[in-house]
């Protein structure tokens, strides 16, 4: 799988909160390295805002095992406030 399909997700459904919560971990790891490789500043600014919405997903993952599986479908819609912001 190439790395522009890894930073789609993939298919998490059906998913432990566990599995996910580790794939976005995984997620947010690869583009902190593509964040140190690339050299324009804003590409550089767009993986590390891809690597803190993977980051707050890992922890939304992680709330869910927290709270147990009775809850865990109403934390698989991403919030707005969970999305980057573009300054600009």
């Amino acid at each position: 799988m190439s790395e522009t399909q890894h930073s789609k997700g993939g298919d998490l459904s059906g998913r432990t909160p566990a599995e996910r919560a580790d794939r976005y971990r995984e997620l947010a790891d690869m583009h902190l390295r593509m964040a140190q490789r690339v050299s324009a500043p804003e590409a550089r600014a767009s993986h590390l805002e891809l690597a803190a919405l993977w980051t707050r997903l890992a922890a939304q993952a992680d709330h869910q095992i927290d709270i147990g599986p009775e809850f865990a479908g109403e934390a698989d819609e991403l919030p707005e406030a969970a999305l980057p912001r573009r300054q600009g």
